[in-house]
């Protein structure tokens, strides 16, 4: 054979070799993960997803919806709203998770307050300490009235292991959890008292939803629908045509 092909073959059969060596061409998906990690190495990247806006994956990381250019230069952290449709691109994918989120609680670590079959049903953070979450539970009876279940999750503003925080564990271990908060949130001092309890579960829940204060009222869907409301206010909103009904927590 002659020299030229002799090396054309052995060239032929070095590109060959170097082919099968060299690492496999990576995905969108693993150069946006790949980026995170790259500043971000302890991040928790649980979905990256094709996005409504071109040339980013939407990436829920650490619980927190965010996006990355597809060649993993770009970072976006926010609301990202397409001024055509005037929506939130970000809003579905955050209720989505916050839906998981809250479903993931069972009826048994809420302190509820329910009508008779209730039309509709809220979950709200509360802190008896929180002017406004006392404000609240002041209608506790008109939400009844108007067919609204209030299921409570402790959200201990001033954090773990503080007054608040004690305060909210007493109403937690009382014999009756509803009589006791009903108190605290009156002003009345109860018996500190505790037990088993979720208070540090569901405070640690609240930050990783990212909770913009007390009381924040979400609808079964996982939309926010505000703070401190009225329950004519809230029946308003409950009342919308894509409202969820009312089904048991957890």
């Amino acid at each position: 054979m002659p020299k030229f092909l002799l090396a054309a073959a052995a060239l032929l059969a070095a590109a060959a070799a170097a082919a099968d060596d060299a690492p496999a061409a990576r995905t969108p998906e693993q150069i946006v993960a790949e980026a995170i990690h790259a500043i971000a190495p302890k991040v928790k990247i649980s979905a990256v997803e094709q996005a409504g806006l071109p040339g980013f994956y939407q990436v829920v990381a650490d619980g927190r919806v965010i996006y990355v250019s597809t060649d993993g230069r770009y970072l976006i952290e926010g609301d990202v709203y397409d001024l055509k449709t005037r929506t939130s691109i970000s809003e579905a994918r955050t209720a989505m998770m916050v839906k998981a989120a809250l479903d993931a609680v069972p009826a048994s670590k809420r302190v509820i307050f329910a009508p008779p079959d209730p039309k509709y049903r809220v979950v709200v953070f509360t802190d008896p300490d929180c002017p406004f979450c006392r404000k609240l539970h002041s209608h506790i009876q008109d939400f009844m009235k108007a067919g609204i279940a209030v299921e409570y999750l402790a959200f201990p503003r001033s954090g773990l292991y503080t007054p608040s925080y004690d305060k909210a564990v007493s109403v937690w271990c009382a014999k009756d959890p509803r009589d006791a908060l009903t108190r605290a949130m009156a002003g009345e001092k109860i018996p500190a008292l505790t037990c088993d309890n979720p208070v540090a579960e569901e405070y640690t829940l609240g930050a990783r939803i990212d909770l913009p204060g007390t009381p924040t009222v979400f609808s079964p869907d996982g939309h926010i629908l505000g703070g401190y409301m009225t329950a004519e206010e809230l029946l308003k909103k409950l009342q919308r045509p894509d409202a969820a009904p009312a089904k048991a927590g957890g």
